[in-house]
């Protein structure tokens, strides 16, 4: 019998920051001698459909009394009454990257079904996990009770300084997320826009493929600038070609609307790279002032200003950049997070 069933959405081998967490965490887990079964559960993140909930009703029956699971939050709306009706028999752990409230590709008239759906998922948990203690305030804020909730950051690898672009007078920026409405790519280029007299180049690193119309209105808007040459969308990355684009960055920047954490931060500061980025939900508990510049998010004009100064001062990127590795060396790994993990759901 497996220690812990695991039940994830689509694929853990999708490259998103939750699949990223939750493959680590498996992995982790194994590495520790536990047995655990993953269950890759056919769902989109706003419903399921009758495979969904044929897979996860099969998968359900088949667990003994007092099994562990625990269910990734992206797939809880879907599987709420599902999950509701073995409560009684299993130990059911929710692991909630992102409370639907804050996902910005859920349409305003589905949000309110969802949030609903979401919470009735929540109240049937024997413990939630969230990765950051925003996310914990926020469900402390909707009545959820503050002993039911454990935080486990994220994990992050050990990496060398980045070496940046070794051009004089240029920088190059990297951005690392999906093109989706949240992580505020369009604010990016509205940014760099006004910064056109100045030298440098962005490189945009994530799926073009989650959100067509938003990719669509960030092309758009590119062409309008004229910045095709200079801000290049480079699509996906296998996690492990990421390291050579983090160490040829000069500046990482990420104008996130809401982070529930910021893997792709904490990797930056790993790298020791100067960030400029949002105050959006957990960003601040993960950058510190001495490693990054921040503006509030969805503000164009803050953003352009912090970008202007990085890239016109050598000494201010120096100056973060140290700070950047201070704080990167104080992250946890995955290890650690690992620990951490396993102790909130033997809990249960």
């Amino acid at each position: 019998m497996a220690d812990l069933t695991v039940l994830v959405p689509g694929s853990l081998e999708w490259l998103t920051g939750g699949t990223l967490y939750d493959k680590r965490i498996v992995h982790g887990l194994r590495a520790l001698g536990l047995v655990i079964d993953v269950h890759e559960i056919p769902v989109k993140f706003e419903h399921g459909d009758d495979t969904t909930r044929r897979v996860a009703r099969d998968i359900l029956c088949a667990l003994p009394e007092g099994a562990r699971i625990v269910v990734d939050g992206l797939i809880l709306p879907a599987l709420y009454d599902l999950l509701t009706c073995h409560t009684a028999r299993l130990r059911i752990v929710v692991l909630l990257h992102l409370p639907v409230a804050q996902a910005t590709e859920v349409p305003d008239v589905a949000r309110r079904e969802l949030c609903a759906r979401e919470a009735h998922g929540l109240a049937m948990a024997s413990r939630i996990i969230v990765p950051s203690q925003t996310v914990r305030r926020l469900l402390i804020c909707t009545g959820v009770a503050r002993s039911r909730i454990g935080v486990v950051v994220p994990g992050t690898d050990p990496a060398s300084s980045a070496r940046g672009s070794k051009r004089s007078g240029f920088v190059r920026l990297l951005c690392v997320a999906a093109v989706t409405e949240g992580k505020g790519h369009e604010f990016l280029m509205e940014a760099l826009a006004k910064l056109k007299h100045l030298v440098w180049e962005l490189e945009c690193v994530g799926s073009v493929d989650r959100e067509p119309a938003t990719v669509a209105a960030l092309r758009r808007t590119i062409a309008r600038h004229g910045l095709e040459k200079r801000g290049r969308l480079a699509g996906e990355m296998p996690q492990e070609a990421l390291a050579e684009v983090y160490g040829r960055a000069d500046v990482f920047v990420l104008a996130s609307v809401f982070e529930s954490y910021g893997m792709a931060l904490a990797e930056a500061l790993a790298h020791g790279l100067p960030v400029v980025s949002t105050t959006g939900g957990a960003i601040p508990q993960v950058v510190p002032r001495t490693a990054g510049l921040l503006v509030e998010p969805r503000d164009p004009t803050g953003l352009s200003r912090a970008l202007e100064a990085v890239i016109n001062d050598p000494s201010l990127r120096a100056r973060l950049s140290a700070g950047a590795l201070a704080a990167g060396r104080l992250l946890p790994t995955w290890a650690e997070a690992t620990i951490q993990f396993a102790e909130e759901v033997w809990r249960v």
